[in-house]
């Protein structure tokens, strides 16, 4: 860190500190951590001494980062960047008093926002991430014991959670699959400039087609751009806490479950398992749907054409993450060739099967 940086973070850790005086947990600052730079946000933490003890703050600034090496914690602020901070912020105000805790699930609490250096400062959240959790319960084959299991619990709890959620803001509505065939459209085009063959794009297009004129009855509700299981932490008393709620948003109630159940299948990504195509076990997410629909459930169609939406644009995601990447071309070619396309390709061919056999 250089000397302005380290001038910088000094005067905002003061007024974090002037901030939270009158809160009595945060009497005495004690220290701070490393800054982590993230796709979306600069974040460290800071512990102070008060009433119980030694209690600890979560600082997020959130940044347009991606893989961009020349931003740092000095950059000018942008309107990107206050965007992403206003949404977050009016997600969090808004869940404090709409989010149902009787399942053990709960978004983090806002505590204050730092105007001049655009941070948001919440309670910090002491546990695992629920994603990392999952690998190890999947390796080890916990799935065969759903019902003592702290990851499953936790996906039930977080499924019937969601589900309280949304019926607050509820409405009948009829899924109109036109309304989402631009998106797909503007997939198949930039993943075309990313190399990926029209050949495929045109395959899945001639099979998907089938089910362009058809309308589904559905619900709208309100949406979370951030339902991410790799932003949940779990405690040992199995307590969910959701990092990062996003973006607030009025949309069909399948966004949300398509967004999380596609976060479940791609948990082994950037490991040896995404590679050989190695899947968790589907009872995993099973256990989510279940929470929110119940036992014996079915996907619906709707639910499955917003499954391959979200993994034609988590595809476009790695592709546009990988262009940024200061690697020489040959490295980038392959690792597109050999671990990306074929990974989303065998994703999809399951997404097309799930969509072809259901309701």
């Amino acid at each position: 860190m250089t000397s302005n940086q380290d001038k910088t973070l000094k005067k905002l850790i003061t007024q974090i500190i002037a901030v939270l005086s009158e809160d009595k947990r945060y009497l005495t600052f004690i220290n701070h951590g490393q800054l982590e730079y993230n796709a979306f946000s600069i974040t460290f933490w800071v512990n102070f001494e008060g009433l119980g003890g030694q209690n600890s703050v979560y600082i997020k600034i959130p940044k347009y980062i991606f893989y961009d090496n020349s931003i740092d914690f000095l950059s000018p602020i942008t309107a990107f960047d206050r965007e992403l901070a206003e949404n977050e912020l009016n997600s969090l105000k808004y869940l404090s008093n709409n989010w149902n805790k009787s399942c053990r699930v709960s978004f983090v609490n806002h505590l204050a926002y730092i105007d001049e250096y655009n941070a948001i400062v919440t309670e910090r959240v002491f546990g695992s991430l629920l994603f990392e959790e999952f690998r190890r319960h999947d390796l080890l084959k916990k799935y065969k014991k759903p019902n003592n299991d702290l990851v499953m619990n936790g996906l039930y709890n977080f499924g019937k959670s969601l589900k309280l959620f949304h019926e607050k803001s509820s409405v009948s509505s009829t899924f109109k699959i036109k309304d989402v065939i631009n998106k797909f459209d503007n997939y198949f085009i930039f993943l075309k400039s990313s190399g990926v063959s029209s050949k495929y794009l045109k395959s899945f297009f001639d099979i998907f087609i089938q089910f362009t004129d058809h309308n589904y009855h559905t619900f709208t509700s309100n949406n979370l751009k951030g339902i991410d299981i790799r932003q949940i932490f779990i405690t040992n008393s199995q307590s969910l806490y959701v990092i990062d709620p996003g973006k607030l948003s009025q949309g069909y109630i399948e966004i949300d479950l398509a967004r999380f159940v596609v976060t479940c299948r791609i948990i082994y990504w950037g490991t040896l398992r995404a590679f050989f195509h190695r899947a968790p076990h589907e009872s995993f997410e099973e256990k989510f749907l279940n929470g929110y629909f119940g036992e014996g459930y079915l996907k619906s169609k709707t639910l499955n054409i917003l499954i391959l939406k979200e993994f034609f644009k988590q595809w476009q995601v790695v592709h546009s993450a990988l262009s940024r990447r200061n690697w020489p071309f040959f490295i980038k070619y392959f690792i597109k060739k050999l671990y990306i396309d074929p990974f989303y390709k065998w994703q999809i061919a399951r997404g097309l099967s799930e969509l072809i056999k259901s309701n």
